[in-house]
């Protein structure tokens, strides 16, 4: 049996990690627990729906920044020359997580002196803001169009991306 104190302590442990990972911008990287990173599906044979969602304090130009790096990775490792952003948004997307209330049971005294009082903590919304950049682009082979809008050359952007 797990001891009681030892599970508290991996409790506050996991509660300041996630705190302090809420002080730091996002990274670059596929979307894991905390749902923050990049997301893509397949939806043609050279087409593909990307998605990346930041945390709070993300800039959105480092939010666009990591979706047409991810864009052009998926690119090249699909073996095509440049891709054509078909559709382009970012947002600021709103969200609430409902905390639900609790009740604390806290007991002084032992024996026949031991009392037990029951303290209720109501629940409550946590809010946020985050940014969150998603686009469909299809890939083509050959030489890159230069008087085409929305369409980009892979190879230049991850020059620029910080790899």
């Amino acid at each position: 049996m797990f001891p009681l104190r030892s599970l508290f302590s991996v409790i506050i442990l996991l509660l300041i990690s996630v705190a302090l990972s809420g002080c730091v911008t996002t990274e670059y990287q596929a979307r894991g627990f905390f749902g923050d990173g990049y997301t893509e599906a397949r939806i043609g044979e050279k087409t593909y729906k990307v998605e990346f969602r930041c945390n709070e304090i993300t800039p959105e130009p480092t939010c666009e920044g990591y979706l047409f790096r991810r864009c052009a990775e998926l690119t090249i490792n699909a073996g095509f020359d440049y891709f054509l952003m078909e559709q382009h948004t970012t947002i600021m997307k709103e969200e609430d997580t409902n905390i639900p209330g609790h009740y604390n049971t806290v007991t002084t005294g032992s024996g026949r002196d031991k009392t037990t009082a029951y303290v209720y903590q109501p629940g409550y919304v946590v809010k946020s803001r985050y940014p969150l950049s998603s686009a469909t682009i299809k890939m083509s082979k050959g030489v890159v169009p230069k008087d085409t809008m929305n369409v980009y050359d892979p190879r230049e952007i991850l020059k620029y991306a910080g790899n």
